[in-house]
């Protein structure tokens, strides 16, 4: 049980996840305190995340590591102010993981965020 002096210390706007029902049960799960990040900024960060991808799917490539049928995660989604650039940030998951990570997630936690407004 947190003390009064630990909720305070929460950021506001910050939320945390208890409920992992829905998010596949092997995996990395996201850690920490999350926060919906402005839409105007989560464009300009998907587009760094292109970039880091895209580097991480290269050098795999330039390494013999095809890149097919996997995508790169980020395990702590950027919408929900997950770093764009972190290795720690990033593992390779098959396609079709990739689908239940992001509906387990990103998708069903901000839909819910937006229903409470």
């Amino acid at each position: 049980m947190e003390t009064a002096t630990e909720a305070e210390a929460v950021e506001e706007g910050t939320f945390s996840i208890w409920d992992w029902k829905g998010y596949p049960t092997k995996g990395v799960r996201p850690s920490g305190t999350f926060k919906l990040v402005p839409k105007g900024q989560t464009a300009q960060l998907r587009e760094i995340v292109k970039i880091e991808n895209g580097a991480i799917r290269d050098e795999a490539e330039r390494l013999g590591h095809p890149f097919t049928g996997s995508q790169v995660h980020e395990v702590k989604p950027i919408k929900f102010g997950g770093s764009p650039t972190d290795p720690a940030n990033k593992v390779i998951v098959p396609d079709e993981l990739h689908h239940l990570y992001i509906q387990g997630f990103g998708t069903s936690c901000s839909g819910r965020l937006k229903r409470r407004r």
